[in-house]
């Protein structure tokens, strides 16, 4: 029996949180294994190319179940996406197959000074690798890289949004473990939040709001915006996401608005899009309204006219220079 009580609450408490975290690891060691159907859409290899590598090579060999389904992990993924980089690059497969996992991650880095086949690939790869691995440092590494080389606009359309619709696809179909989504979204909204403290000068005269409507969360483009927006020497009052309507109510009242963006993303903002043009003209007629959505969430769907209805960044660059 213990005798000091306050060692024995403590232990107590140690010894739950220890279970607790063997728990949640468990946990997502079960939601980050992949059947060979999502494996193949991950990664962008057909499943008969899977096969015959697994059979003639032993190379990316999944575990079994107990009824023969091929399972895969993480580790595999971030190993078949750097493969792919090689194959795309002219290596063969008989020689990588030979290669550890980090034999091949050398090589694919060795490239990125190289003119190969498709760079946005690479740092697409070695994006859904860090956000994979909860791996910071080679985030960091390839931001840094990919804005120097490409420009905050093109690395943003051609490698964020493409890792980022790629681990969000999984992320809805239960592929991927939420937090491995959520830890590099939040890692890209650091990076851009600290670019756009960097922008101080205003050249203009116009002051745009941004916002997201209530129940939309993704972020990273509405930041991506307002980074634009200071790069041309706008003043811009960033609101953040899901902001009720009251909330932006007060700000147009107590502020001279001349622009209001908004991007509509989700499902249920899509089908709200005319309440919320709506709203917008009739809280602030003589400001411009403009909406970013994508054209296949807005396929099928004739849009209010009261608003500028943009599809992409570049077409928004053209319209504020």
């Amino acid at each position: 029996m213990c005798k000091n009580y306050t060692k024995c609450i403590i232990i107590f408490f140690f010894s739950y949180a220890l279970v607790k975290l063997v728990y949640i690891c468990n946990y997502f060691r079960r939601m980050t294994t992949y059947t060979i159907d999502q494996f193949s859409k991950i990664t962008g290899l057909n499943k008969i190319l899977l096969r015959t590598w697994e059979n003639r090579y032993g190379f990316i060999v999944p575990r079994r179940t107990e009824t023969n389904l091929r399972l895969y992990d993480d580790n595999m993924i971030v190993k078949a996406l750097n493969t792919k980089i090689l194959i795309d690059n002219n290596f063969k497969i008989s020689h990588i197959a030979k290669m550890t996992i980090n034999q091949i991650m050398s090589m694919v880095n060795a490239l990125k000074d190289e003119k190969i086949t498709n760079q946005y690939d690479l740092f697409i790869t070695k994006t859904i690798e860090s956000g994979l691995n909860f791996d910071k440092e080679l985030f960091e590494e390839i931001y840094d890289e990919g804005i120097d080389k490409f420009g905050i606009v093109e690395f943003y359309e051609k490698v964020l949004i493409q890792a980022l619709n790629k681990i969000g696809i999984l992320w809805l179909t239960n592929f991927i473990a939420p937090s491995q989504e959520h830890f590099l979204v939040e890692l890209i909204k650091t990076k851009i939040a600290k670019q756009i403290e960097e922008q101080k000068t205003v050249t203009k005269s116009d002051t745009w709001v941004l916002f997201l409507p209530e129940n939309e969360f993704h972020e990273i483009g509405l930041l991506v915006s307002h980074l634009i927006l200071k790069l041309n020497g706008y003043n811009v009052i960033y609101l953040g996401a899901n902001l009720p309507f009251s909330s932006l109510k007060h700000v147009v009242e107590k502020v001279d608005v001349d622009k209001l963006l908004f991007f509509a993303v989700s499902n249920p903002i899509i089908s709200n899009i005319d309440y919320t043009i709506e709203y917008l003209k009739n809280l602030k007629p003589e400001a411009q309204r403009f909406l970013i959505t994508s054209k296949d969430r807005a396929k099928g769907k004739e849009l209010n006219k009261n608003a500028n209805v943009i599809y992409d960044i570049q077409e928004f660059i053209k319209l504020i220079a």
